[in-house]
């Protein structure tokens, strides 16, 4: 029997594959780029506010009366550090003249005339004892955050991962219960928010312009007009925010809160609204 006959042919095969590697076309360059240039510019302006800020701050206070000289031995006081002074009633508004602002090592001198500050390397100063109202000892510096607070408040701001939970009011929330100022905990609570939205923008940004969903494209002038509206809304409810903090208490959002959820619960038990 030939074996040829009843068995085919084997001949080998040989399947060679290619490598494909997929690439996204990217389109609408010249919107990106201007859309990271506003970002960009944004930082930019808000660093040339805090600078114009501080020049403001400086002007504000150039009528301020120039401190008494001081002159002692350091070593016939009670040696501490000296971080600034600030506004009575305004302890965010730091001093910025007579380098009264200025943080340094000092010795503390209880005198005839008043308290005496002897700094190192900045200017010395007295006072006087008519214009001393009171002493006391606090776990905080006024207008300063610790680190160990901050640490604690940036892990409070973790809650706004549990849905229902404002980033806002868990930040100045667990600024409140570290003894902070109301305005301190509401600002330092708002700088918290700038690295975590920055980043969690650049990180949306390329689904801007290829979005999953259908009727959620823009185009790049639509993006930089929202980004603009968004920037200065945002801006002006944080400068009204902070200036209510300073003559008003925080239980005014406690009581709308508590409201607005009585509200809620009976619309849901009525089957006014339906929970979804």
């Amino acid at each position: 029997m030939n074996l040829g006959t009843v068995m085919p042919t084997l001949e080998p095969v040989v399947v060679v594959a290619e490598e494909f590697t997929e690439q996204a076309t990217v389109s609408d360059w010249p919107a990106r780029l201007a859309l990271v240039a506003l970002v960009a510019g944004l930082i930019a302006l808000a660093l040339w506010g805090m600078r114009r800020g501080w020049q403001g701050r400086v002007a504000r206070h150039g009528s301020m009366a120039e401190p008494s000289a001081f002159d002692a031995p350091a070593s016939s006081g009670v040696l501490g550090l000296y971080l600034g002074t600030s506004i009575s009633g305004d302890w965010l508004d730091r001093v910025a003249v007579h380098e009264l602002g200025v943080r340094s090592r000092a010795s503390f001198h209880l005198v005839d005339g008043g308290v005496g500050i002897r700094r190192d390397g900045s200017r010395s100063f007295l006072i006087p004892a008519s214009a001393v109202r009171g002493v006391r000892t606090d776990r905080g510096v006024a207008g300063t955050v610790r680190g160990k607070d901050s640490v604690i408040v940036g892990v409070a701001q973790c809650l706004a991962l549990v849905p229902g939970v404002s980033r806002s009011g868990a930040t100045i929330s667990a600024g409140l219960f570290l003894g902070m100022e109301r305005e301190l905990a509401a600002r330092f609570g708002f700088l918290l928010a700038i690295p975590a939205v920055f980043a969690s923008g650049l990180f949306s940004l390329p689904d801007a312009f290829a979005p999953v969903g259908e009727g959620m494209a823009a185009s790049g002038a639509q993006l930089l007009v929202s980004t603009v509206i968004a920037f200065v809304v945002g801006f002006a409810a944080v400068a009204w925010f902070l200036r209510f903090l300073v003559r008003h208490s925080m239980y005014w959002f406690v009581g709308y809160r508590i409201v607005l959820g009585v509200v809620v619960l009976v619309l849901l038990s009525t089957g006014v609204v339906a929970a979804s």
